[in-house]
């Protein structure tokens, strides 16, 4: 329940940085046009994250996947 709280604010950031994502849980799929959107996105929402709640994002599952 904490976490999803929590994670309730990473869903408005990636909103208002006009992101369109699905969460499931503590997992989230955030859709972009590019490769090159995907890096930049990973580094804020890494840094969101892994300083204020401290959470470890995954570096094995976090991936950019261009279709």
């Amino acid at each position: 329940m904490l976490s999803n709280i929590y994670l309730h604010r990473f869903d408005m950031l990636l909103e208002d940085m006009g992101l369109k994502l699905v969460r499931y849980a503590d997992d989230c799929d955030i859709h972009v046009k590019s490769r090159m959107a995907a890096d930049r996105v990973m580094k804020p929402c890494t840094s969101f994250l892994e300083v204020a709640p401290k959470l470890k994002v995954s570096q094995e599952r976090a991936r950019s996947a261009h279709r």
